[in-house]
């Protein structure tokens, strides 16, 4: 949405959605507002998509669906960096029971599972600003992740309960 232009429908990279209520869902934008990401239906299964100038990229899939299950993994890009270069958010586990591991992917659409044999579901909530470190949810604690550190899980609160879970919803730039 701009004032100038109001609401911009960006469309879907699939011939069909899963109903008509469900084509495509915007979940970021990049700095500049030319980036961006969320998940797209292909028929009734999510992918994760990256849009940029009217063109859609459908972004790897990663994960492995339920056992039960005919479709393929459900995936998300929730955040994107300023420059929009870097997207994340989850991939679905369903091997393990997890329902849901943080991943990443890079602007041409490559990606990578950052806890793919966790069994507590997990997805990456917040990106810096330059989509180097992300921070995201695992089981009940918080993560940030890089490429030289890994995933690292961060220290809880005193005042959980062990029960209790830490959401990292920003990361400072």
């Amino acid at each position: 949405w701009t004032e100038a232009t109001d609401w911009q429908d960006l469309g879907s990279p699939h011939a069909q959605g899963c109903g008509a209520d469900e084509i495509s869902g915007a979940f970021d934008l990049s700095a500049d507002g030319s980036v961006v990401v969320g998940l797209a239906w292909n028929g009734c299964t999510p992918d994760a998509f990256r849009w940029t100038g009217g063109t859609f990229t459908s972004l790897q899939l990663l994960g492995t669906p339920f056992a039960d299950s005919k479709n393929p993994p459900t995936n998300r890009a929730t955040v994107v960096s300023d420059d929009g270069a870097i997207a994340a958010g989850f991939a679905q586990n369903g091997v393990l029971g997890a329902d849901r591991s943080p991943a990443v992917w890079r602007a041409d659409g490559t990606g990578v599972m950052l806890a793919e044999t966790h069994e507590n579901p997990g997805e990456v909530l917040s990106i810096s600003g330059d989509g180097i470190t992300v921070a995201g949810q695992l089981g009940f604690d918080a993560f940030l992740w890089t490429p030289g550190t890994g995933l690292v899980t961060l220290p809880r609160p005193e005042i959980f309960l062990p029960t209790d879970t830490s959401f990292p919803n920003a990361i400072n730039h």
